[in-house]
C-alpha cells in the first residue's frame, strides 16, 4: 500500500489542488494510492472541491481529509503565522495502519509515478530527504552549535520526506520530537526542519537529485526538467500576491490550476490579499521585486 501525506492550512488551499491533481494525474496503479490530507481551517466546502479535483482524475487513489489540531504547538515558534509544519512531526501517530509514508508540502507539482521517487531511495534507511546544506549554514546554527552538532554535519530539507512509520513507533521518535520541540520552542527559526535534522542525525539518506528539483521564482521555464518532484521555493511563490508578474513559473502553476476544481482561483483578489500570511509576504515579495528591477537596470546599463 503506497500513502502520501500531505498538511495544508486555508492560506495553502489552491497549491494543495495542485499537488494532489499532479500526484493522481501521473499515479500508475493498479494498487490504490491512499492520499491523506491533514487540513486546518478549511471549510466543509473546501474539503468538498477538493474531493471534486480527486475524482477529475482517473487513477485508483482514496483521498482522506481531516482536520488536525494543532494547540499542542501553541508555544512553538511560528512560519508566517501558522505552526501546521509540525503536523508532520505526528505522522507515526496520524498514521497508525500505516507502516511507510511519503511526506510532500503541499507547493509541489509531481510530474512522475511517486512510485519511482518511493523505490529510487536507500533500502533499509528509516528517512529520506531532500540533500540541503550543513547545520553550519542552517537557520539554526546557532542553537546547534550550542548542541555541540558539527558545523559541517549534513541538514536535509523536510519538505519531502520518506518516512519508516513502524520504525518510527518502535523508537519512540514522535516523543523525541516532542522533546526537543518543547525544550527549544522559541528559538526554531527553521521549524520542524531543525526538530526533524536535530532528532534523527546520522539516520537520514538523501533522496535521488535527480528526481527532485527547486523552483525559485527566478528559475527560468526553459531550465525545468521534466519527469520530477518540482518544489516552489523563495518568495513569491506562483500562488502568491504577484507571483503572476514576479515569479517565472507561475504559467507553469497555472496550467494545472485548470485541471482543479479551482480553475480561474488568483491569488491576487481582495479576499486573498487580505489574508495574514499574504500580509507578511510583503517583505519577501518587495525584496524579490527590488532584486528583479535591479537586473532589469544592469541590462539595460
Amino acid at each position: 500500500m503506497t500513502a502520501v501525506a500531505l498538511f495544508a492550512d486555508h492560506n495553502v488551499i489552491a497549491p494543495t489542488h495542485v499537488a494532489v491533481a499532479s500526484l493522481l494525474a501521473n499515479w500508475r496503479g493498479p494498487e490504490i494510492l491512499e492520499v491523506h490530507l491533514f487540513h486546518a481551517g478549511w471549510t466543509t466546502a473546501d474539503v468538498g472541491r477538493l474531493h471534486e479535483t480527486a475524482a477529475m482524475n482517473p487513477a485508483p487513489a482514496r483521498l482522506h481529509a481531516r482536520p488536525l489540531d494543532l494547540a499542542r504547538f501553541d508555544t512553538w515558534t511560528a512560519l508566517y503565522g501558522t505552526r501546521m509544519p509540525y503536523g508532520r512531526l505526528l505522522l507515526a501517530q496520524l498514521l497508525p495502519s500505516h507502516d511507510c509514508v511519503l511526506y510532500m508540502d503541499v507547493d509541489v507539482i509531481v510530474e512522475m509515478d511517486i512510485r519511482q521517487l518511493i523505490c529510487a531511495c536507500t533500502p533499509g534507511i528509516p528517512v529520506s530527504a531532500l540533500p540541503g546544506w550543513d547545520f553550519g549554514h542552517s537557520h539554526d546554527a546557532a542553537l546547534t552549535g550550542r548542541l555541540s552538532v558539527r558545523p559541517d554535519e549534513p541538514y536535509f530539507h523536510s519538505g519531502l520526506l520518506l518516512l519508516d512509520l513502524a520504525w518510527c513507533r518502535r523508537e519512540g521518535i514522535t516523543g523525541r520530537f516532542l522533546e526537543f520541540g518543547d525544550r527549544y520552542r522559541t528559538e526554531l527559526n527553521s521549524h520542524d526542519q531543525t526538530v526533524i535534522n536535530f532528532v534523527l542525525r546520522g539516520r537520514i539518506a538523501p533522496m535521488p537529485t535527480d528526481l527532485t528539483t527547486h523552483l525559485y521564482p527566478t528559475t527560468a521555464a526553459t531550465d525545468r526538467r521534466e519527469g520530477v518532484v518540482h518544489s516552489f521555493c523563495g518568495s513569491p511563490k506562483p500562488f502568491d500576491p504577484a507571483g503572476n508578474l514576479l515569479n517565472n513559473n507561475h504559467a507553469y502553476f497555472s496550467q494545472w490550476l485548470q485541471r482543479t476544481a479551482l480553475a480561474g482561483w488568483s491569488p491576487n483578489s481582495l479576499r486573498e490579499l487580505a489574508r495574514a500570511k499574504n500580509l507578511r509576504l510583503l517583505r519577501p515579495v518587495a525584496g524579490t521585486l527590488l532584486k528583479r528591477l535591479a537586473t532589469l537596470g544592469r541590462g539595460a546599463a
